[in-house]
């Protein structure tokens, strides 16, 4: 072999070698890059991943029925438009698009943000529930004045476990607050009264307590004298100091035998100051000391009087008719004007509706005799200015028409007389407001609409009513405390109380036949079957029902202060709208129990805060069956859990949590 020949055989393998060479370092070159983009993608998964995280918020620990607004924020200036949230457990937690969260269960989930794939790092939060194990006492008073407010002091253990209580009692003297875990003497009772406060997450752990409202000081008293004028004297009262009087009955003629004496004079009834700006009205319970009353009286016959009446002789020739009045001068707009008890030696017995005109719409004060036998309908109404009307406790009438005092938006209280028996449709209904009326033991009847749209109205004690009509407290917003008598027999419509939503008390006479009440206030028929009223008005977390309830009837629980309520398994009947406006509640249980839910019973709630634990599967819900009018005769309405009674409403549906069990409801 020639060296020429050697030499290009050997310079061939080296390009060869060399190619090979290149070509693996190309290959470990593309290898490497490959390695290289790997991590590169790796790193930016992770950064993309770290674009969005959640603000961790003051606490990652809730409690059942809590709700949190989380936020998202971005780095390296990522937009938020179109992240996800998701929990890891929805039956815990649910979250919105919104990032708003609701503890729904006990347990844990995860809550992350998701946008293009890219998942933020996980929030975890915990839903805890801690079991109450024992409730105690650490201070029992025995006894409580009027007036007087305490606190109870309690304790539930474990300590870590909700210490929220719910305070009964079984006498109404008490006011309940049991929020703020307080009792108040507002009523003299010689009673011994029982209160219970109750784990609020645990009806079934109490502890009781007795205590008496101490009586009045009997050797205190105090004197109210009496300045009556020229006219009939009035004999000092003696009373003791703190005690309420219900009335003072007073003739200020009784001593006239020539009742021509008294022709033309009205009685206004008694005040506290001789100018008569600030007349007596019942019940009076300002006898912390000694005092004068001022008895008013104006006679009309004088002739510098503003006004005067038209009379005519009634068929008996025995008393007279007020026709109507004849104005003399219309200056002035604080007016006292009043009917007198007698004209030219008659009693004055009935007159004719006063209508509605300029000045008497600048009366504020008005008085009626006490020889009348009778009102007409719409008698006095829809007077601007009277704050004061003024009926004598000993005048003989037996019925207050319809009507008659509509819609007198000063009045603030009244006394109704003992001899009368009824009271008519739309009584009083429009008197706003009016707080207070004095309801005597021989009222008999309510008629419809009473008390219709009374909204200042706070307490009504009927202390012998028999029947009440429909709708008869409707609109009643400050009502806070009911007694119905034993020989209640009839209420038409139990919605009486519609709308009437700051009740803290119903107490029903226990030898009624009819109907019933509990020591939280509730109102029941008579073996407690039909729950037809909580108290709606009360100061609580959580709402109690008798495992005796088999319905719950129309707007039972309507603006309930309660949080959460758990249906019993007793109850199979759910009426129309029984939890609408509960604007606090976070959940509400209902068992397998109920077959027919009417209607929307959950009509404007609030649907970030309300969730609805079921026990039945989703698949499960009884089907509604309906007749051919369409009422619903069985089963669940198609609407039931959503916020809005009309279908067409643009209606939302609440959280629902389907297949839930009951035991674990204990919130």
């Amino acid at each position: 072999m020639t060296m020429k020949k050697s030499f290009t055989i050997l310079s061939a393998l080296m390009s060869l070698c060399l190619m090979g060479c290149i070509e693996r370092n190309h290959e470990s070159s593309s290898n490497t890059n490959s390695d290289v983009s790997s991590d590169v993608s790796q790193s930016q998964q992770t950064t993309e991943g770290e674009k969005y995280s959640i603000v961790t918020p003051g606490s990652t620990k809730l409690s059942v029925g809590d709700t949190l607004n989380l936020e998202c924020v971005s780095e390296n200036g990522a937009s938020l438009e179109g992240i996800t949230w998701e929990s890891s457990d929805p039956s815990v937690i649910s979250i919105t698009q919104e990032g708003r969260v609701k503890a729904l269960t006990s347990g844990t989930s995860d809550i992350t943000v998701k946008k293009d794939g890219v998942s933020s790092n996980p929030l975890t939060l915990t839903v805890e529930f801690i079991p109450v194990e024992s409730i105690a006492l650490t201070n029992a008073p025995k006894s409580i004045s009027l007036g007087q407010k305490l606190t109870i002091e309690t304790a539930i253990s474990p300590s870590s476990a909700n210490q929220n209580i719910e305070l009964s009692s079984s006498s109404d003297a008490l006011l309940l607050d049991s929020k703020a875990k307080t009792i108040e003497a507002i009523k003299l009772t010689d009673e011994e009264i029982t209160v219970k406060a109750y784990a609020s997450k645990d009806f079934s752990k109490f502890v009781e307590f007795k205590l008496k409202v101490n009586p009045l000081d009997e050797s205190k008293k105090v004197t109210i004298t009496f300045d009556t004028g020229s006219y009939a004297p009035l004999e000092k009262m003696t009373v003791t100091k703190g005690a309420t009087i219900d009335k003072i009955v007073y003739d200020p003629f009784s001593n006239l035998t020539d009742k021509s004496k008294a022709n033309d004079v009205v009685f206004f009834g008694f005040y506290y100051d001789s100018s008569f700006v600030k007349p007596v009205t019942f019940p009076f319970a300002n006898t912390y000391s000694d005092m004068v009353l001022y008895a008013k009286f104006v006679n009309l016959g004088e002739g510098s009087q503003q006004y005067s009446w038209t009379y005519k002789l009634n068929e008996d020739e025995n008393s007279y008719n007020v026709e109507g009045i004849t104005t003399y001068i219309t200056v002035g707009s604080d007016l006292a004007f009043g009917i007198p008890a007698y004209h030219e030696g008659k009693p004055v017995t009935s007159f004719n509706k006063i209508g509605k005109s300029d000045i008497l719409n600048k009366v504020t004060h008005f008085a009626l005799p006490n020889t009348l036998t009778s009102f007409p309908e719409s008698a006095i109404n829809y007077w601007e200015k009277l704050s004061y009307l003024y009926l004598p406790a000993d005048m003989n009438i037996t019925s207050i028409p319809k009507s008659a005092f509509k819609s007198l938006k000063k009045l603030t209280s009244i006394y109704l007389p003992d001899s009368v028996t009824s009271i008519g449709e739309g009584a009083f209904s429009s008197d706003t407001s009016l707080k207070s009326i004095h309801l005597p033991s021989s009222l008999k009847e309510v008629g419809e609409s009473a008390f219709d749209n009374c909204e200042s109205l706070e307490e009504l004690d009927f202390k012998s009513v028999e029947t009440i009509g429909n709708y008869a407290f409707m609109g009643t917003q400050s009502l806070k405390r009911v007694h119905f008598p034993a020989n209640l027999k009839s209420i038409s419509n139990v919605n009486v109380f519609m709308n009437s939503r700051a009740i803290e008390r119903i107490t029903v006479d226990s030898n009624n036949q009819f109907y019933s009440s509990d020591d939280f206030g509730s109102f029941y028929n008579k073996d407690k079957t039909i729950m037809y009223m909580a108290p709606n008005g009360r100061s609580s977390t959580n709402a109690y029902i008798p495992n005796t309830v088999k319905e719950l009837f129309d707007n039972a629980f309507t603006g309930s202060q309660a949080e959460f309520i758990k249906v019993p398994s007793s109850v199979e009947t759910i009426h129309y709208g029984v939890f609408g406006r509960s604007m606090n509640l976070k959940g509400v249980y209902l068992p397998t129990s109920v077959k027919t839910i009417k209607d929307n019973i959950f009509s404007m709630c609030d649907t970030n805060k309300l969730a609805i634990y079921v026990g039945y599967a989703s698949a499960e819900i009884p089907a509604a069956t309906k007749n051919s009018f369409g009422i619903l005769l069985s089963g669940w309405n198609s609407i039931w859990n959503q916020n809005s009674q009309y279908e067409d409403a643009g209606i939302t549906t609440y959280e629902t949590v389907y297949g839930f069990p009951e035991k674990d409801f204990v919130f």
